[in-house]
């Protein structure tokens, strides 16, 4: 599996191959979905089923933003887990093992996600 970073504008490939099992975006006024999701079109899989997009809306340091989820319909617990994680990030310290449980719910193995933090965290 390729590392954590270098997975950007992938996500759909990736998530259809069974390497990714959740892919976040972030959308505020500024730019596009179509920039947002890095020109990736998850429509086909989502009208079929195979995979489910959830949205949210939230302020974000006083401007309101987007997250555009997208998970298998299988691993649809990862969108849930992954908003609660956000909900916690929004009102506390981000910390290298919060860093740690966020690798994993994108379904990262864990020695990926013991580099990643490592790597981020120097």
């Amino acid at each position: 599996m390729m590392e954590f970073d270098q997975q950007c504008g992938r996500e759909l490939k990736m998530m259809l191959s069974g390497e990714k099992l959740l892919a976040a975006f972030f959308q505020d006024d500024l730019i596009s979905e179509f920039d947002a999701l890095d020109g990736q079109n998850f429509d086909p899989w989502v009208e079929s089923g195979k995979i489910i997009r959830r949205e949210i809306e939230t302020e974000l340091n006083g401007i309101w933003v987007k997250y555009i989820l997208f998970a298998p319909a299988s691993e649809a617990w990862r969108i849930e887990a992954y908003l609660v994680l956000l909900e916690f990030r929004t009102s506390r310290s981000w910390t290298p093992e919060l860093e740690w449980v966020e690798a994993r719910i994108y379904g990262l193995p864990p020695e990926q996600c013991d580099r990643l933090v490592k790597h981020r965290y120097k």
